[in-house]
């Protein structure tokens, strides 16, 4: 037997929430324009169901867009680590006017378990 219990949770919070605030909350982000590219040598891809890795793989590049505020980042891959891509995120050109300066995000990508993971830090230090 499976018993489920719900409880209502507080509503995310807008775009003129403070920044403390806004650090506090779980934040909901939608992941646009993935992309990856892969360099194949003539002849070598067995077909489809192959397991044969790519020679060359350009680690995924995407945007996050926050579906709580206006933020949203261009995240691309700045290294392999035992064979995870890790990543930086950077204001998203668009967004940059909107956005805090007290927020960054990085991200890792596991394509084995075709897992994302994206880090937010927050920076909330009173002027």
């Amino acid at each position: 037997m499976l018993n489920v219990t719900t409880s209502q949770t507080a509503a995310r919070l807008g775009g003129s929430a403070a920044c403390a605030d806004n650090a506090k909350q779980y934040q909901s982000w939608l992941v646009e324009r993935w992309a990856r590219q892969y360099d194949l040598a003539a002849g070598s891809w067995a077909g489809p169901g192959s397991t044969a890795a790519p020679a060359g793989d350009s680690g995924p590049s995407f945007t996050l867009r926050s579906q709580a505020n206006r933020d949203a980042f261009d995240c691309k891959p700045s290294a392999r680590e035992n064979g995870t891509w890790v990543g930086s995120c950077a204001p998203a050109p668009a967004a940059a006017g909107d956005m805090t300066p007290a927020t960054s995000a990085g991200f890792r990508f596991d394509p084995r378990l075709d897992l994302l993971t994206v880090t937010q830090r927050w920076s909330c230090n009173p002027t």
